[in-house]
């Protein structure tokens, strides 16, 4: 959705500008990319800037600022209300989910950010950036549930299931929905392949028969055992 009134029309690009929006859109894209010229195909090899920095280039004239912006509702004619947010998300922001960057990068003695519960030097200091796995959304969740359902208190699952109300299995849900709104590309959260074993697939289980066949196997590994029931 756009404002055909708020289009920009006296903005003119440089050609380094044009390379940096080329630069965007190629590693945006998910498989195919098509340029007029061969050269064009390569907009990283004259982009220097951080990618942080490119966010400057898509902005519009500081005088132009006040077209844009704001939330956007459109309802259809079967019931169905379209909603978008000011960068064009169909999700809103949630705000139990916002948190503050941290002050200072990790030392080699922080516990790593990643939630395995290593030191940052014995953990994820050694692997690249793209390769530092993270557990923080599943971490959120386990205690989301923890709280709801009052775990924390010293509740057994005999007594969490008999008091478990619609409320809570509300809240759970509304947790999971934040933590993975639709849009997210869950592919990309998965751990990069770098030799260590998180997980091992235990067959078909029944939830009755998983302190058999599921529980031994998790002091093989460190991070998940998983199984489909």
């Amino acid at each position: 959705m756009a404002r055909n009134d708020a289009f920009i029309r006296k903005r003119k690009l440089s050609s380094q500008e044009v390379v940096r929006i080329n630069y965007v859109l190629k590693s945006r894209a998910h498989r195919y990319i098509a340029a007029g010229r061969k050269e064009w195909l390569y907009p990283e090899e004259s982009v220097s800037e951080p990618w942080s920095e490119l966010r400057k280039t898509l902005l519009p004239p500081k005088d132009e600022l006040w077209h844009f912006g704001g939330e956007m509702f459109a309802k259809f004619e079967d019931g169905h209300v379209h909603y978008q947010d000011e960068f064009g998300r169909t999700e809103r922001e949630r705000d139990f989910l916002k948190k503050d960057p941290p002050i200072r990068p990790l030392k080699p003695g922080d516990m790593c950010g990643c939630g395995y519960g290593r030191s940052f030097n014995a953990c994820c200091l050694p692997k690249p950036v793209a390769l530092r796995p993270t557990r923080e959304r599943n971490l959120m969740l386990q205690n989301g549930i923890v709280n709801v359902l009052g775990l924390g208190r010293g509740k057994d699952w005999t007594r969490v299931r008999r008091d478990l109300t619609d409320d809570q299995i509300s809240k759970i849900y509304s947790l999971y929905e934040g933590l993975w709104p639709l849009e997210t590309d869950l592919l990309a959260l998965l751990p990069k392949p770098d030799g260590i074993a998180r997980a091992v697939y235990t067959g078909s289980i029944h939830p009755a028969t998983i302190t058999d066949f599921a529980l031994g196997a998790s002091l093989c590994f460190t991070a998940v055992v998983s199984g489909s029931i």
